[in-house]
């Protein structure tokens, strides 16, 4: 006696309803398993060209056809510094902050600073919307921001090439820190001519420094010497800027 027309279609769908994970699963495997293959491809690829078509120059050009979300996220930052702030081929800014803090028993001058307070640096690179991309913490308040990001591994990634930047981008920073290709600052001297005053470098460089008293005015322990630990006051910081971030989204 054969099955109703009704019950046979309701064990069709129960049936397709018990395939379609199994075969949705699947086929997110394979694609995953396909990306990764077509990964190591061509990177193997590179490497064996490498005593032809150079190193650095050539790897940054196959990035950008081979691995374009890197690039996208970077090509990104760079159009929101351009709509934005007016400034082209800009994909962050840099600056230090002095974080205060009570002076730590038997730390001597360690931590004393050229503002007479006793800080720890807080180095960070921001983006167009005063989001932090990097940060740095836990330097004594006695080292300058030139030598806190001499020291960090941001500039360690920038000197290797690491960061898959955009080709012909820069950073803007103040003027503690060093005048690189990648890395721009306004004129030091004071009483600068006409020309030599670049308001839209100084726009663009101080949204570092916009960021930081966003941070300062959302978290106030920030306001007063912090009375814990150099290492609890990095905790801290971390925290903080972490929470900026989702704050900012």
């Amino acid at each position: 006696m054969a099955a109703p027309p009704d019950d046979i279609a309701d064990a069709m769908r129960g049936v397709v309803a018990l395939l379609i994970p199994i075969i949705s699963d699947f086929t997110v495997s394979v694609l995953r398993k396909s990306e990764r293959r077509r990964a190591r491809v061509w990177i193997r690829s590179w490497i064996r060209r490498r005593s032809q078509l150079g190193v650095s120059d050539t790897l940054l050009r196959e990035l950008a056809v081979e691995d374009r979300a890197k690039y996208k996220e970077w090509e990104l930052v760079k159009r929101k510094f351009e709509v934005q702030w007016n400034f082209p081929n800009c994909v962050e800014a840099i600056d230090g902050k002095h974080i205060q803090i009570k002076c730590p028993p038997k730390s001597g001058s360690n931590y004393y600073n050229y503002k007479g307070t006793f800080s720890i640096t807080l180095f960070a690179l921001v983006d167009a919307e005063y989001n932090f991309l990097y940060i740095d913490v836990g330097a004594n308040g006695k080292s300058n921001d030139g030598a806190v990001f001499q020291a960090s591994t941001l500039n360690i990634a920038m000197e290797s090439n690491s960061l898959n930047l955009l080709q012909n981008t820069i950073l803007v920073a103040v003027d503690a820190f060093p005048l690189r290709k990648d890395i721009l600052k306004p004129f030091s001297k004071r009483n600068l001519s006409i020309s030599e005053r670049i308001y839209r470098l100084s726009r663009a460089r101080r949204v570092s420094e916009n960021a930081f008293g966003i941070l300062v005015a959302k978290f106030r322990v920030f306001e007063r010497p912090i009375a814990l630990s150099p290492e609890t006051v990095d905790l801290v910081v971390k925290s903080s800027c972490a929470l900026h971030n989702w704050l900012r989204k």
